[in-house]
């Protein structure tokens, strides 16, 4: 119960972290698993609006590199397993 309450309410840390579950799933040839963590750090994208480019001056650039950089390795990893190349 308490990994899904920590899921409902989305941040840059679990994206990264549903990234690196999904990528090791691959590894292992787990592609259900793989998907599943996929799928919930896509979702998490979207919520947290990292699809979208911000432009604001007093932000924190580490942090928005982060999560651009999240965006981009969630992006391309999506894609290769929807061309099943993962």
């Amino acid at each position: 119960m308490q990994v899904m309450a920590q899921l409902e309410s989305p941040h840059i840390e679990l994206v990264i972290a549903c990234l690196l579950l999904s990528v090791h799933a691959f590894a292992l040839r787990k592609v259900n698993e793989a998907t599943m963590f996929l799928s919930v750090g896509v979702r998490m994208v979207y919520e947290l609006d990292l699809h979208k480019e911000c432009k604001i001056e007093d932000r924190d650039y580490v942090h928005d590199e982060m999560c651009r950089t999240a965006f981009w390795r969630l992006f391309i990893v999506d894609r290769l397993s929807a061309t099943k190349l993962c």
